[in-house]
């Protein structure tokens, strides 16, 4: 506080501590409690520099922590490593034919790799042996089997084609493509043999109707008592025609319908009786999985349909 011409002025600051002896000096006793209670520690306020300004002094680090703008930081540091991982995407999938070469390759093995197991046996099969991204797709290599496609030995993917299955095999290879935000790396066929495609029947047939007592009988009688309840509905049942002609089937619902047609590859003429097979759907649902075969590719003709409904006996 200053004396100017008779008008009093003040400093406007907090006062510190080591300012309070002057101070009380200087006012009424009863103001004493009042400065005792707002002064302040040297360390607290400071004035920074020659300027005589009022700053505040240096925080501790936690208490600096604790003023940073962490949503703008959060929110910065996600849309870097999005666009990176974006960047990073773009230069995988641009990389050079033969680095991002996707094959066909088809072994020796006997039966799917471990990761397929649970999906029955199937045997390999030596068709179509490369694949490279760009290229036309691969053509049918059989009637019925599994496509296991795998990317860097860290993701895998199983397909089922073909009976007891309701995918055709581009259905299973269309899936397989567009399952994973890269291309993968590798692709095998496993072609079922017509045992192994019964083999795989009955197992889905005691997984759709179980039986109530399964301890007693073996599995090969349970697929017996379940074959044998089913009866054919000759009505929702023929031969000779499109798959068109079945899509027009809505009231045959089946709990079991199988539909086969003659699938030709155009380019050189190779031949597949392909059958689909699916549980509890109408046979349009059925037939209309041949819809995945382009006509300028394929030729799909001379269906026959099966319709099969279980006993209520």
């Amino acid at each position: 506080m200053q004396p100017l011409d008779d008008v009093s002025v003040y400093l406007a600051r907090p006062v510190y501590v080591s300012e309070l002896k002057e101070l009380f000096a200087l006012v009424p006793e009863d103001w004493e409690p009042v400065l005792q209670r707002s002064a302040v520690g040297e360390s607290e306020l400071w004035l920074g520099g020659a300027d005589g300004n009022l700053k505040a002094p240096p925080l501790p680090w936690r208490l600096w922590l604790r003023t940073l703008p962490w949503s703008t930081i959060i929110y910065g540091a996600v849309g870097t490593l999005i666009i990176g991982s974006t960047i990073w995407a773009g230069n995988e999938y641009r990389k050079s034919a033969a680095q991002r070469r996707a094959y066909l390759e088809y072994k020796k093995p006997s039966s799917l790799p471990p990761n397929c197991w649970e999906m029955g046996p199937a045997t390999a099969l030596g068709v179509n042996p490369l694949w490279k991204v760009g290229e036309s797709l691969p053509t049918e290599p059989c009637d019925s089997g599994v496509l296991y496609c795998q990317k860097m030995s860290f993701f895998w993917n199983c397909h089922q084609f073909g009976s007891p299955w309701p995918d055709p095999f581009l259905g299973a290879w269309h899936s397989a493509t567009r399952s994973r935000p890269l291309p993968f790396d590798k692709c095998a066929v496993f072609c079922r043999t017509p045992d192994e495609v019964n083999s795989a029947l009955g197992r889905r047939l005691l997984k759709h109707f179980p039986l109530p007592d399964q301890s007693s009988i073996s599995p090969e009688e349970q697929v017996q008592r379940v074959v044998a309840s089913l009866i054919r509905n000759p009505k929702c049942s023929g031969t000779g025609v499109s798959w068109r002609e079945i899509n027009n089937l809505h009231d045959c619902h089946c709990d079991v319908a199988h539909v086969t047609c003659e699938v030709v590859v155009n380019s050189d003429q190779t031949t597949h009786n392909v059958t689909l097979t699916d549980f509890g759907e109408p046979l349009p649902t059925v037939s209309g999985s041949f819809a995945e075969y382009p006509e300028q590719e394929y030729s799909v003709n001379n269906c026959s349909h099966e319709c099969y409904n279980r006993s209520t006996a």
